[in-house]
């Protein structure tokens, strides 16, 4: 079961809630509900917003899956680089936190 479906289906249950009067919430069908509690699929991004809005939590919660993901699908390509391609995307990658930096 993924991070969305877990969180969806056991806040609502916490809450009290039904699928039906989640969907109401948000506004959206019951059975979209279920499909994404069951995993069948993911919440568009503005759903997400919508969920964390009904549900009351914080959005970053939705978010971790695809953090934790993107992190991991990055280090398995790092891996896959030779040892040169590794210095050279190091070395973008600190170019880029230091124009992040910058621009705070």
């Amino acid at each position: 079961m993924s991070l969305y479906a877990k969180i969806i289906k056991e806040t609502r249950k916490k809450q009290g809630l039904t699928q039906k009067e989640l969907a109401e919430k948000i506004p959206t069908s019951q059975q979209v509900i279920a499909r994404w509690e069951n995993d069948i699929s993911k919440p568009r991004p503005e759903n997400l917003y919508a969920l964390a809005d009904a549900l009351e939590i914080p959005l970053i919660q939705f978010l971790q899956e695809d953090l934790v993901m993107t992190e991991k699908i990055g280090f398995d390509l790092f891996q896959t680089l030779p040892v040169d391609k590794k210095i050279k995307a190091l070395n973008y990658m600190q170019q880029l936190k230091k124009e992040v930096t910058l621009s705070e």
